[in-house]
């Protein structure tokens, strides 16, 4: 199911007393299938990254290629922090973001 992804990145703004302000701002948006992991999947991810819950797919672009972990993917209404990105067979075709549920903590 293709699904509107928004990318943020956590912009460096400093305010008078020079202390962190930085805010969220939107690098791109793309459509990618937004697939929670179950069953088998699940149980892997969690035997070795306990936080992952999800992936999302999308086609490879260049500003795309450019998201790392400290960013971040907005579905809809609900928040997740990317806990990587990968390029299968670094084939330039489509990029994978494992994600996990974004914590306020």
């Amino acid at each position: 199911m293709k699904r509107l992804c928004t990318f943020e990145r956590r912009a460096a703004l400093r305010n008078a007393f020079n202390e962190d302000i930085g805010e969220w701002q939107t690098i791109a948006e793309a459509y990618g299938a937004f697939d929670e992991l179950k069953g088998a999947e699940l149980f892997a991810a969690l035997q070795t990254q306990s936080k992952i819950t999800g992936r999302v797919n999308c086609r490879y672009t260049p500003i795309l290629a450019t998201v790392t972990p400290k960013d971040r993917i907005r579905v809809g209404t609900q928040l997740f922090d990317i806990e990587s990105v990968v390029d299968p067979k670094l084939r330039h075709r489509e990029l994978q973001f494992m994600i996990a549920d974004h914590s306020t903590a």
